[in-house]
């Protein structure tokens, strides 16, 4: 005969082992810990190092915490703190906010629902101020940052500016009708990863020529299931061409598969030049595509 607190144990018992069956769980946890654990505390703060031993990397700090904002199993809370409870780590030393790094803040931001909402609104209203002058190719000066501030004014709901960025960034494409970092003298050809993000930007913001543009020329320049830059292969691109393609509603199979061959033993992904062994930077940039997810799919 069951008791009723036979039954109600029973009842708790079947209730915990449904919610954990629901639990999210970390996709490629290795990959994910490799990352995290690249992730370096000092007095200063919690982030990323950058080349230089002991300075921070801003940007790869910034986009590790969105790759790894996937990954349920990992505590992001300390590079949170340091890379979005202030505006400190995006201004320059006059105190004026790098543009470019403080799309990425915003977009971050929005991301993980961080609790700064007085500053966001603050960097938002400078960010809808930059690209006032709408249509303006001349505010398109650098691809990534052009891209990070369509994706992040997007996120903050200011669709009208958003699509503006966008279509500023779509009037430099360069003569091979991809996009480079720029339109500088040092920047010859377009490349795998700056075409990519410019894609998202249009995808996110419905920007249909110049989109089948960027992802002609990333389907034009594919080396079978990767890409290459410097006569090498290109693992940054092809992770960030593997995001673009994706939200385009593109099949990814085949460089997905690519990057997981990447993967290597102590779980982050290699590169030409890291000795066999796994690449921050390229990890920092390749978990999410690795696991099927891009930036624009994200913000939805």
């Amino acid at each position: 005969m069951r008791t009723k607190s036979g039954l109600l144990i029973a009842i708790t018992l079947v209730s915990s082992l449904a919610l954990s069956g629901c639990a999210k769980q970390t996709i490629e946890p290795k990959t994910a810990e490799f990352l995290a654990g690249k992730f370096t505390t000092k007095t200063d703060g919690t982030y990323l190092e950058g080349f230089t031993p002991g300075k921070a990397d801003v940007g790869f700090t910034l986009e590790a915490i969105a790759q790894l904002s996937q990954a349920p199993s990992i505590d992001l809370t300390k590079a949170e703190e340091w890379a979005l409870a202030t505006t400190d780590q995006i201004e320059d030393e006059k105190g004026n906010l790098k543009l470019g790094l403080a799309a990425k803040w915003l977009y971050v931001s929005y991301l993980v629902n961080y609790d700064n909402q007085p500053l966001r609104e603050k960097v938002t209203k400078a960010l809808v101020k930059a690209w006032a002058p709408t249509y303006d190719p001349t505010m398109a000066t650098n691809t990534f940052d052009a891209a990070w501030a369509a994706l992040a004014l997007k996120a903050a709901g200011k669709d009208a500016i958003a699509k503006d960025a966008a279509f500023s960034l779509s009037l430099v494409r360069r003569a091979d009708n991809g996009w480079g970092t720029d339109l500088s003298s040092t920047t010859t050809s377009s490349s795998a990863d700056a075409t990519a993000i410019a894609l998202m930007a249009f995808t996110a913001n419905k920007l249909s020529e110049p989109a089948f543009t960027a992802k002609a020329w990333l389907q034009a320049n594919l080396h079978a299931d990767h890409y290459e830059a410097w006569g090498d292969v290109d693992v940054n691109g092809t992770a960030y061409a593997t995001m673009a393609l994706h939200a385009a509603g593109e099949d990814v199979s085949k460089l997905q598969a690519w990057l997981k061959k990447q993967v290597v033993k102590d779980g982050g992904l290699k590169t030409p030049w890291s000795a066999g062994k796994g690449d921050t930077f390229a990890t920092a940039q390749g978990y999410l595509p690795l696991i099927g997810l891009d930036y624009v799919g994200l913000e939805k």
